[in-house]
C-alpha cells in the first residue's frame, strides 16, 4: 500500500548505515544501498546539516545484498545492469523487501509532518537530539510488530469550555502521521465536499464559505426566504464505539500492517497509566460526561490526536452520505457541528429525525438543546462566523474576547496575538473590528502597517 515519496535514494543509505551500526535485522533479499559513507562534513556544520546533506546527496548505483545465497548474488549484476539501462528518472524505485512495507522514507515524512509548527517544543527537541537512532528504533518496532502506544499525558483546557486533552508522546504522534498518510487516500476521495476539518484545505474558512454558498443558492441570491437546521452531536468523541469504528476501517484498509496499527490506536485504553497534569485542579472542572475516565470500556477517542480527528470523519461519513445523497439537502459539517438549509422547515425537521435514527445505530445522539430550525435571515453562527444576507462577520463574542485579551495581556505578547486577530477579522470582512484591534495596538505604543495586517514594534528614532 505504502509507496516511497521523497528521499528515494537516501532512505536506503540510512537503512544500510543503521543495519551496520545498530545491527538491525534485515530480511533476506533486502536491497541495501552501500555506495559509501557520506562525504565528511566539518564539525562546525552540526549533525542536522550533515543529515540534510546526506538526504540530498546523489547515491552511486552500486548495491549489495545482505544475507542471501550465492545463487541470488549471481543474479545481482544482471539486475544492476537492467536498472542502469534506463534513464535515472524512469528507474523503478527500490523497496526493501521486509515483512512490512514501512520504509525509512515513510518514517522521515511522518516525522517532518509531526514536527511542523512544533519543532521548538520540548518533546520535539528531545526526540531530535538523537533523531536517527530514535527513528531507527521506532522503525524496528514497527517492522517487528512490537510497537504499542505509550502512556499519554492528560490535562484540561478551559477555553472555550472545559474539556480533557490527551497528548500522545512525540514518537507515537509520528506513528499517527504515518498511519494517516497511508490510509487517508483510501477514504478522503469518497468524503463529500461539505465534510470539513482534518482535511487539507477544508478549515473553518472553507466551511464558512461553503455554507454561505449554500445559503445564496437556497435563497436564490437572498431574494427568497429559507430556513436552516443547526445541530451537533452530544459528547461526540467520548461516544465513539471502538468496534463500530474498526469495522468501518476494515472495509477499506487491506494492508495487514496498517490494519494492525489502526487496531492498536482505536482500541487503546488511554486511561491506563495516564500521566495526569493537573496542578491547577482544572480536570475537576470537566463535566463527568465529557471525561474519558467516566466512559465505559470500548467507547471514546482521546481529543488531541491526529488519528482521532481522522477517525471522526470516517465515523460520520455515512451520515454525510445519507444527508447529501438520500435526503438531497444543502449541508455542511465541521467535526460534529452540522447545518442544513432548505426552503421548507418541515423537510428540515424530517431530516433531523432521520439523522437521529442513523446516529442511534452507531451509538451517537444529537444534542437536543442545540438542535433548532430558524430563518436564515436572522444569521447563522457557525465555525466562529455569523453569516447573514450579503455579509459575513466574525462572532461578536470573539471580538469581545479579543479586545479584553489585548488590553490586559503582557506587552511583549501583544504583536503576535494582535496580528493573529487581524488576520481572523480580515477574512470575515469586519472592518470595524479590525479598526478596534489596531487602535488598541497603537494605544499600547505599537505600530500597525498601512494595510492593517500586521502589528510591529515601533522603531526608536535616534536623537
Amino acid at each position: 500500500m505504502l509507496e516511497g515519496q521523497g528521499f528515494p535514494a537516501c532512505a536506503h543509505h540510512l537503512v544500510g548505515v543503521a543495519a551496520a551500526s545498530m545491527q538491525l535485522a534485515v530480511a533476506p533479499g533486502a536491497i541495501v544501498d552501500t555506495a559509501g559513507a557520506p562525504p565528511r562534513v566539518p564539525a562546525q556544520l552540526g549533525r542536522r546539516r550533515c543529515l540534510r546533506q546526506s538526504l540530498t546527496r546523489p547515491v552511486h548505483p552500486r548495491q549489495i545484498r545482505l544475507g542471501v545465497g550465492p545463487e541470488l548474488q549471481q543474479r545481482q549484476p544482471e539486475q544492476q545492469q537492467q536498472g542502469l539501462e534506463r534513464p535515472r528518472e524512469s528507474r523503478p524505485q527500490m523497496i526493501i523487501q521486509q515483512p512490512s512495507d514501512i520504509t525509512v522514507a515513510h518514517l522521515f515524512e511522518a516525522y517532518y509532518d509531526c514536527r511542523r509548527g512544533k519543532r521548538t517544543t520540548r518533546s520535539a527537541l528531545a526526540f531530535e537530539v538523537a533523531l536517527e537512532r530514535n527513528l531507527m528504533d521506532l522503525l524496528a518496532e514497527l517492522r517487528a510488530g512490537t510497537w504499542w502506544p505509550a502512556p499519554a499525558t492528560v490535562f484540561a483546557i478551559l477555553r472555550p469550555k472545559p474539556r480533557e486533552v490527551w497528548a500522545a508522546q512525540f514518537r507515537d504522534r509520528i506513528v499517527h502521521h504515518l498511519v494517516y498518510r497511508a490510509i487517508n487516500p483510501l477514504f478522503e476521495p469518497s468524503f463529500v465536499a461539505d465534510s470539513c476539518a482534518c482535511i487539507k484545505g477544508r478549515g473553518t474558512l472553507y466551511a464558512a464559505g461553503r455554507l454561505e454558498r449554500h445559503l445564496r443558492s437556497a435563497t436564490e441570491g437572498w431574494s427568497k426566504p429559507a430556513f436552516y437546521l443547526k445541530t451537533d452531536i452530544a459528547n461526540f468523541f467520548g461516544s465513539i464505539r471502538h468496534d463500530v469504528l474498526f469495522a468501518m476501517l476494515v472495509r477499506r484498509v487491506k494492508d495487514p500492517t496498517m490494519l494492525e496499527l489502526c487496531h492498536r490506536l482505536v482500541f487503546q485504553d488511554v486511561r491506563r497509566d495516564a500521566i495526569v497534569q493537573d496542578s491547577a485542579g482544572t480536570l475537576a472542572r470537566v463535566p463527568p460526561h465529557k471525561s474519558l475516565f467516566q466512559t465505559p470500556a470500548g467507547v471514546g477517542l482521546p481529543i488531541g490526536n491526529l488519528s482521532s480527528q481522522f477517525f471522526a470523519n470516517v465515523y460520520l461519513d455515512p451520515i454525510d452520505q445519507m444527508v447529501k445523497r438520500r435526503l438531497g439537502l444543502r449541508y455542511v459539517r465541521y467535526v460534529d457541528d452540522m447545518v442544513m438549509v432548505h426552503q421548507d422547515p418541515k423537510v428540515l425537521l424530517a431530516a433531523a429525525d432521520a439523522i437521529r435514527a442513523h446516529l442511534a445505530e452507531i451509538g451517537l445522539r444529537l444534542a437536543e438543546h442545540k438542535t433548532f430550525v430558524a430563518p436564515v435571515a436572522k444569521g447563522i453562527d457557525f465555525v466562529g462566523h455569523v453569516i447573514r444576507p450579503y455579509r459575513r462577520s466574525a462572532r461578536p463574542k470573539t471580538h469581545r474576547t479579543a479586545l479584553a485579551r489585548l488590553t490586559t495581556m503582557p506587552r511583549e505578547d501583544l504583536p503576535e496575538s494582535a496580528t493573529s486577530y487581524l488576520g481572523l477579522f480580515r477574512h470575515s470582512g469586519s472592518r470595524a473590528q479590525i479598526a478596534a484591534i489596531a487602535r488598541i495596538a497603537v494605544q499600547r505604543r505599537f505600530r500597525v502597517d498601512r494595510e492593517l495586517t500586521k502589528v510591529v514594534v515601533k522603531r526608536r528614532t535616534s536623537k
